[in-house]
């Protein structure tokens, strides 16, 4: 364990934080020379590497544009489209079959 004592943030720097990691993000990308800068200013907040980066990951996330599913994935499939994709493939292995023997 770590002798030197854990100091938290207060809400009020980490928001001010959150802020400033939003005023970096330019077309929904933080650039890496910002990311340094960023972690230079939360030490000088007094926010530790760890709940910075913390931080700047929550940011980053509301900008991530949302996939949404295709439509109709994970529908699933009725019994009739089960029995005719058997059906397809028992005849073309049963095709193979044949073909195999007679050549």
């Amino acid at each position: 364990m770590s002798s030197r004592p854990v100091v938290y943030p207060t809400p009020g720097t980490a928001g001010c934080f959150a802020e400033l990691v939003e005023r970096q993000i330019q077309g929904g990308i933080l650039r890496y020379s910002a990311r340094l800068w960023l972690l230079k200013q939360a030490a000088l907040r007094k926010i530790e590497r760890f709940e910075a980066n913390l931080i700047i990951a929550a940011v980053e996330n509301r900008f991530r544009p949302r996939v949404r599913p295709a439509r109709g994935a994970g529908r699933p499939l009725s019994a009739g489209a089960i029995a005719v994709i058997l059906a397809v493939t028992e005849g073309m292995l049963v095709m193979v079959a044949w073909w195999l023997c007679t050549h």
